[in-house]
Parts: C-alpha cells; structure tokens; sequence
C-alpha cells in the first residue's frame, strides 16, 4: 500500500519530525507542532464519544480507562528508560521535589508541574486534562457549538494571561476547534486544504530568512521578545487548520496507521534518547550525519516498541472497548448488528 501524502498518520509522523528538529536544531517549530496535535486531538475524541464511547456501558468510565490505557504502556516504558539516561547525563537537578516526580512518571497528571526527565510528555499531561473533561465539553457543543468556542477561547486568554501553561485551559481554544469541526462535519476541499498549506509553510520559510525569524530560528544575533515565538507559532497553527482537518478526514491505509502509532512513539522516545547519544562534533555535515544516525536509532527502538509493545496493547484495548460497547447496546436495546462497529477504535487517529 502506498502513503498518501494527506493521510492522517502520514501528517502526524510530519508533526513529530517537526517537534524532533525542534529538539535537535535552532528550528523551533515544536510548539505549533503541538498546538496541531491538540486541535486533532479534539476532533477525534469528539467523534469517538459520540459514534463509540457514548454507547458503552459506563460511557465516561469506558472513555477514561481507554485513553489511559493508550497512553500508558509507551508512557510508562519510556519513563523508565528515561530516568536512568537523566541519572547517566546528569540532568536531574538537585533541588528536584521527587513527590511531584513520582506521581507524575506514574499517573501523568502533574508532568509539566515540576522538572521533567522527558520533556515532550507535558503535553500527555495537557491530554489527559482535556479527556477528563471531554465529555462535558461534547455535551455542551451539542447545545450550542459558537457558546462553547467562544468559552474557550476565554477560558484560553484568562490561562495565557495568569501563564497556566500547566493547565489545559491555556490549551483548550485548540481542542474546541477541532470538536467544532467535527461537530460541524466539515470537510475542507482538497483546494482549500493544500492552499491553506502551501500558504503557511511559504509563510514560516519568507519567516525564517526575514529580520523576524527570531521567532522560529535561534540566533545570536536576534533575540526574540517574550511570547513572540508563542505567538508565531500560535499563528501558524491556526493558519494550517484546513489542512489539519482535511487530514483528519482522510480514509487510513494499513501504512498510515502504523505510521500514525511510530508518530506517537518517536515524540516521546526521541528526547532521551537524543540527550544520551548526542555528542560533539566541529563540522557542519559531521553534525547532520550525526543527527541523522541518531534519528534512525530512535525510529529503530520505536518500531521495536511498536511491535512488542504498543501494537499488541492497542489491540487488547480494542478489544476491550468493543465489549463494552456490545453489554451498553444490550443493556440500553439498542440493535447489535454492524451499527455497533461504525467506528473501530482508531489507534491511529491517537497520539
């Protein structure tokens, strides 16, 4: 099967490149990386609950155990490999409160809180905030989607404004556009959508030569005022939005999938990994060699993951939630025929 250039795995293994050249260059374009994730994050999870979820038996516990248990199992792998690397490094610091280290390495909850041995995963933490207030957030756009946006949004600038880049609410606007879509049902014409990406990524490259590229570039020479970089990336995310949903809509071939589940893998192994295996080197290509080497050593160990790990527990989650869809369609007399499987849990459609 061939990849497809819009397919949703494909765009979102694009993303964790993006957040790895973020990591490992003065490129800094992680953030709207993420930013991205979340607004896919949003649409997902809505159609999730509502066509699947919704219709479990215990539809919030269900929903709950179900994205926990996606997250974990890397989550938890990743942790203990990456708690010794920082022991090797010597990056722990020395002041570190280790009960804000503890419960977040075990649970997630409270990971952007204190010092973090693996830097990328504060955004789980930002996750696992949205679904445990996802399905309040559904229920409330389906009274009024623009009343739930427009909270959001503020919700958003109250968080911006105290600096809560803890709390999901600093996030939330970005989630809310991506359940509007899809509680809109709107599919972005391949027109609008390859325009809207060829608009913003000619934009960051005019960006990065111009004398505001402190924004995405670092130099020594530029030095970017506080919150420009938040802002331009802000911006760029919101610019690519009809790409990003025009992805998520796309139909997955098996290729994509597995891409779509190295997506989430390679953005939480590569930081470690990178800060272990990175070393000096004086000349530029020497630098690239050695970058690309260590790329491939992370894709490596995340296909090995993905294969001994993550795709067997994804499978048996799958499994799990198809049951409990099954005892919520007898238990509520709804009909058990295909209607029950109209949408499979789609591990690929998750980071």
């Amino acid at each position: 099967m061939s990849v497809s250039l819009s397919g949703p795995g494909f765009f979102r293994f694009v993303l964790a490149l993006l957040v790895f050249l973020n990591h490992t260059t003065r490129v800094d374009v992680g953030f709207a990386a993420v930013l991205i994730f979340f607004t896919l994050s949003g649409y997902w999870i809505f159609n999730m609950w509502t066509e699947r979820y919704a219709r479990a038996r215990d539809p919030y516990v269900t929903f709950v155990v179900s994205r926990m248990w996606r997250l974990f199992p890397a989550f938890l792998l990743c942790s203990a490999i990456a708690w010794p690397l920082a022991f090797w490094n010597g990056n722990i610091p020395a002041r570190t409160t280790w009960i804000y280290q503890i419960v977040p390495n075990l649970l997630i909850l409270g990971y952007s809180l204190d010092w973090q041995p693996n830097v990328p995963a504060w955004s789980l933490d930002i996750e696992v905030q949205f679904y445990l207030i996802a399905p309040l957030l559904i229920a409330a756009a389906a009274r009024s989607t623009i009343g739930t946006l427009i909270a959001c949004v503020a919700c958003s600038a109250a968080a911006v404004a105290l600096g809560a880049g803890w709390f999901v609410a600093y996030y939330i606007v970005f989630f809310a556009i991506g359940m509007a879509a899809a509680k809109a049902e709107w599919r972005p014409s391949p027109r609008l959508a390859w325009g809207a990406l060829a608009v913003t990524s000619a934009v960051v490259l005019l960006w990065m030569i111009s004398p505001l590229r402190s924004a995405l570039v670092d130099s020594d020479r530029y030095v970017a005022p506080r919150g420009y970089r938040d802002m331009a990336d802000l911006v760029f995310a919101l610019m690519v939005i009809p790409w990003t949903i025009y992805t998520a809509s796309q139909r997955a071939t098996r290729i994509d999938r597995a891409l779509g589940d190295l997506s989430y893998l390679l953005y939480l192994f590569h930081e470690p990994l990178y800060q272990t295996l990175n070393f000096a080197v004086e000349s530029h290509l020497g630098r690239v060699l050695m970058k690309l080497g260590i790329l491939t050593v992370i894709l490596l160990v995340s296909l090995i993951v993905w294969v001994g790990v993550d795709r067997p527990s994804n499978r048996a989650r799958s499994r799990w939630v198809s049951n409990r869809v099954r005892l919520g369609s007898r238990h509520s007399g709804a009909p058990l025929g295909d209607d029950t499987r109209a949408v499979v849990d789609p591990v690929v459609n998750e980071r």
